[in-house]
């Protein structure tokens, strides 16, 4: 049944939505007429009128660019509207090869619509265009890269302060291109997101760092005996976070292969919790309901969630590396990182100090209670073999190094 909050009535004459302008939806016209006009060398040029069951205003909502046309009522129309909201919760869970051929044919679409343009026009939109190619082809190479296996885990220890031992594992991503060499996440993690591929690379990561958290904890085992099982920290994207088959599929892997869900922290940003606070809640207590374990990165970088936190089946704060690097020389970032230290403990919960540097800034995170760390103090983020061998050792020490 169509949500009559949707249907939009327009007398003749009355601008629908002007060139140049964000677009809010996309339209389905059930009575009346449209015309489409462009602006050609500051005139407008009508291009099409549009009847009913015609669709117009679609490729703003799809590819996040501005209105290329005006659209103004020919006469008295009814018009259904499809907002971007619907549309982009759509394409979140589209597979990564079908957005990027629909990423093609819209830039292709308005290549053609901006054809008889100026020359002017014409310079500035090649040079626009060819920016858009570069970024297609480099979305086509994180594909292949992606089919290929070019993608690699990096495992960075947090360790306990006190004992100086490992404690678990951060799995970071790295991407070895076969030109490039590893490429730089901040290159590439954004363009996974950009276009949906971060759910299967996601998935792929959760995979591969729970079949690796059974070979190291079993290396530890066999070494430290008595240290207590070693566990992973997972970060996931918001795109992960809203997939509607993430709770399921991580369901059936544990079950399948037999990981402990205690031994698994889900790592999501105090962003992504607070941008749907009751929509993280639903969430989080599912994957709380699998048994997995629940860490805040970022926590303290400006969002107000301290009044929110009690809403949240959270196990884990990580203090934000910005805090600890300033925190012996800044009295604001050192009183944060007290605050947040008091409050896991008061909420009994864990907190990592991330970004450790230097044996000042271990010894006053002692003296906090603070009982985790990560950071080049200890070590940088390894791979599987240099992992191993850290684990083999007999831990990084309770003194300054």
């Amino acid at each position: 049944m169509i949500d009559q909050s949707l249907k939009r009535t327009f007398l003749p004459g009355a601008i629908i939505f002007k060139e140049g302008e964000p677009g809010d939806a996309a339209f389905i016209i059930e009575r009346g007429e449209v015309e489409i006009s462009m602006l050609r060398e500051g005139q407008p040029r009508a291009v099409a009128v549009l009847k009913p069951g015609e669709v117009f205003g679609e490729m703003a909502i799809i590819d996040d660019g501005p209105r290329s046309a005006t659209a103004v009522a020919a006469e008295s129309t009814e018009l259904l509207a499809i907002p971007r909201e619907y549309v982009q919760q759509k394409l979140v869970t589209t597979d990564p090869l079908m957005k990027l051929f629909m990423q093609t044919i819209l830039e292709r679409l308005r290549y053609l619509e901006k054809r008889s343009a100026s020359d002017s026009s014409r310079a500035a939109y090649t040079e626009h265009q060819e920016q858009v190619l570069g970024r297609l082809r480099f979305h086509q190479d994180l594909l292949h890269g992606f089919e290929k296996r070019e993608f690699e885990l990096r495992f960075q220890p947090i360790v306990s302060l006190g004992a100086g031992r490992i404690a678990g594992f951060e799995v970071l991503i790295r991407w070895r291109h076969p030109q490039r060499g590893l490429v730089n996440p901040a290159e590439f993690i954004g363009a996974t997101e950009e276009t949906g591929l971060i759910v299967p690379i996601g998935t792929w990561v959760f995979e591969q760092a729970c079949d690796q958290l059974k070979a190291f904890d079993r290396l530890r085992a066999e070494h430290h005996p008595e240290d207590p099982p070693l566990y992973m920290s997972i970060n996931f994207s918001s795109r992960q976070f809203i997939d509607e088959n993430l709770v399921t599929h991580m369901n059936q892997f544990l079950d399948t292969h037999q990981v402990d869900p205690g031994s698994i922290s889900i790592e999501i940003t105090e962003s992504l919790l607070m941008s749907d606070p009751d929509g993280a809640s639903i969430i989080l207590d599912r994957l709380k309901g699998l048994g997995l374990r629940i860490a805040v990165d970022d926590f303290g970088t400006g969002y107000s969630s301290l009044s929110y936190l009690h809403r949240f089946p959270i196990d884990t704060i990580k203090i934000d590396r910005s805090f600890v690097n300033t925190m012996l020389v800044n009295h604001k970032s050192r009183g944060i990182v007290q605050v947040l230290a008091d409050l896991a403990d008061n909420l009994g919960m864990d907190v990592i100090a991330e970004g450790i540097e230097e044996p000042g800034q271990l010894n006053f995170l002692r003296t906090l209670g603070c009982r985790f760390g990560q950071g080049y103090y200890f070590s940088q983020p390894v791979t599987e073999a240099e992992a191993l061998e850290l684990i083999s050792q007999d831990g990084f020490g309770t003194a300054n190094r």
